[in-house]
C-alpha cells in the first residue's frame, strides 16, 4: 500500500484553519508522508503551542477529515482509552496504513 502524503492543497480542501495551513507550508513545503515519525512530530509540533488538548484536538480533526472512512472507524475504535498525543498519533500513523 502507499503511504499516504499530506498536501497543502489537501488541508485547503478540508477546510484547515489559515493558521494551521501556513505553518504546515512553512514546515512542511513539500508536504508530508504519514510515517509513524513524521505522525508524532506533527503531533508534537503544533502551530498552536498550547496544551496538550488542543494538540489532541488536531490529531482527531486529521483523522476526522483526512482518512478514509473505513480508516477513520479503525482509529475511532482503537483511541477510547487512549490520553496523550503521542498515542493518538500512533493511532493516526496505523490507520493510515491500512487498506480500505
Amino acid at each position: 500500500m502507499a503511504v499516504m502524503k499530506i498536501t497543502v492543497e489537501m488541508l485547503r480542501e478540508k477546510g484547515a484553519c489559515a493558521l494551521s495551513v501556513r505553518w504546515f507550508k512553512f514546515r512542511f513545503p513539500d508536504g508530508l508522508q504519514v510515517t509513524r515519525a513524521n505522525a508524532r512530530v506533527a503531533a508534537c509540533a503544533s502551530p498552536i503551542s498550547l496544551a496538550e488538548p488542543v494538540r489532541k484536538g488536531e490529531v482527531d480533526w486529521a483523522a476526522t477529515e483526512l482518512l478514509s472512512v473505513a480508516q477513520y472507524h479503525w482509529y475511532w475504535t482503537n483511541t477510547g482509552g487512549w490520553k496523550t498525543v503521542l498515542q493518538l498519533a500512533e493511532a493516526f500513523w496505523r490507520a493510515s496504513k491500512m487498506e480500505d
